[in-house]
């Protein structure tokens, strides 16, 4: 096999992986949109189902770190484009970091807990930060790229251009969530005198937590 059939090849399923796992990821946002949401205290138990309601921490609270905004979930992809002579050329994606907690969820009617650590989501990324040739990162950007050993500097004082996105699901923000639920009796103490029962999304084998801070998929 010669070096430009290799080239395709790879070239071949690196596309259809990409074309996979972006097709799967619409498809999941356009459940998440059609699918309608209820009041949690009417959600069936064992049933899978979507909610909306407003974040509240359970116990951690997260701080993003480019933006330092308080949350209790953030995403951070950076990307690179590469320079070919002179020009623009492919994009390739050098870091994707996330980090969650566990939180609640709330509406007028009821609670529900969610752990993230197994669940997919799909956030919108209204942070960016970059860097130019002739400019370098801020502050908490270049506290960031250092944490994780990503250097900007070329020669001569120049810089590779880094494109950073951050997204997080912010303590107060309104979310999505989509899977199987089940009934369980409160027992953080500051939940007890208002709600009796908490709603427990679990990620069991063939069902996935989902969540979504798209104001599309609310309704």
């Amino acid at each position: 096999m010669d070096i430009l059939t290799v080239l395709i090849f790879t070239g071949a399923i690196g596309f259809s992986i990409y074309r996979y796992y972006t097709k799967g990821e619409a498809s999941i946002k356009r459940r998440l949109k059609k699918e309608p949401s209820r009041d949690i205290e009417d959600f069936d138990e064992g049933k899978i189902g979507k909610v909306v309601g407003e974040v509240i921490p359970d116990r951690e609270i997260l701080i993003a770190p480019l933006s330092g905004r308080e949350c209790v979930f953030y995403q951070i992809v950076i990307k690179e484009e590469e320079m070919e002579g002179g020009e623009g050329g492919n994009t390739n994606t050098i870091l994707r970091d996330e980090k969650s907690t566990a939180f609640y969820c709330t509406d007028a009617t009821g609670l529900a807990h969610i752990d993230l650590k197994k669940a997919k989501v799909f956030l919108i990324k209204d942070e960016k930060r970059d860097t130019k040739l002739f400019r370098g990162p801020d502050e908490n950007l270049q506290a960031y790229l250092e944490e994780h050993k990503i250097d900007t500097k070329l020669l001569f004082n120049l810089h590779r251009e880094l494109d950073c996105y951050e997204g997080v699901i912010e303590v107060g923000e309104e979310v999505t969530v989509f899977g199987r639920g089940y009934w369980e009796h409160t027992s953080d103490e500051d939940f007890k005198d208002r709600f009796q029962l908490t709603l427990r999304f679990r990620d069991e084998e063939g069902t996935e937590v989902f969540l979504s801070d798209d104001p599309r998929t609310f309704r």
